[in-house]
């Protein structure tokens, strides 16, 4: 009886372990936020007021999940105007997947989140592109600060592949050329962050028009979790032979009373 007790116990106890780390899916998030503005006047004395102004800015959202015997799935990409706040939602057996914009202009996400259950390898490759429209005023310094992101959490059974995000600024006279640009790189990690910042000065006496672009890319690959299914299956084994053994014991009390 000790015997059984235990092994039902047992049984139960890994089942219901195995059952709640998979009721966790992995999450994967990556992006550029809190992107703000700010001028500085570099004549102060000449009684003309330092500026600049956001005249407008455009998002395309991008990506595809592939799996082994289907790798050349197609790409979903949808374009936002600015001033609206919108999801592209990756199917993968569900909305795990999802590239967004924030309705004001620098920010953008990307996140993907496991599919419970999952049985079959995949990549997610998700990527957010933004242009920013700026007039910089004459003699005006203007600056740009953000934040670029990596993170997991419960990330096992996902593996990070790429992730990049970048942050330049072009414009200026003549063709458009990049005058500052900043990136997070990260190859085969999880966790990172960088506090992002660009500036330039407009020494002319005229008004400048530059270009503020930000990108968030991220490559992530999965696999099945057997750690998971295994503490599953030994917990249902458990179980089964504590059943079996159950039944043994009661049909010997039965033969017995007979006799």
């Amino acid at each position: 009886m000790r015997l059984f007790a235990c092994a039902t116990v047992i049984g139960v106890l890994l089942t219901s372990t195995g059952a709640a780390a998979a009721a966790v899916p992995p999450l994967y998030k990556t992006g550029i936020s809190d992107t703000h503005w700010r001028v500085i006047d570099l004549t102060p004395a000449d009684g003309v007021a330092a500026g600049y102004s956001l005249d407008g800015f455009a998002t395309r959202l991008s990506g595809h999940i592939a799996y082994p015997d289907r790798w050349d799935t197609p790409e979903q990409t949808i374009d936002v105007p600015g001033g609206t706040a919108q999801n592209l939602h990756l199917t993968d057996g569900g909305r795990n997947a999802v590239v967004s914009t924030g309705a004001s202009a620098g920010t953008v996400d990307l996140s993907y989140s496991l599919p419970l259950g999952h049985s079959s390898s995949r990549r997610v490759t998700m990527l957010a592109q933004q242009e920013v429209k700026v007039t910089l005023k004459a003699h005006s310094l203007l600056i740009v600060d953000a934040y670029a992101y990596s993170g997991a959490s419960g990330w096992d059974g996902l593996w990070p592949v790429y992730a990049s995000m970048v942050m330049r600024l072009s414009g200026g006279e003549g063709d458009p050329k990049t005058i500052s640009s900043m990136v997070l790189d990260e190859d085969g990690s999880f966790d990172a962050h960088k506090d992002l910042q660009l500036s330039y000065a407009n020494v002319s006496d005229q008004d400048m028009f530059l270009t503020l672009s930000m990108q968030a890319y991220a490559s992530v690959s999965s696999v099945p979790e057997p750690g998971i299914g295994a503490m599953l299956a030994t917990g249902l084994a458990a179980m089964g032979y504590a059943v079996r053994r159950r039944r043994l014991i009661n049909d010997r009390s039965n033969q017995q009373g007979e006799a």
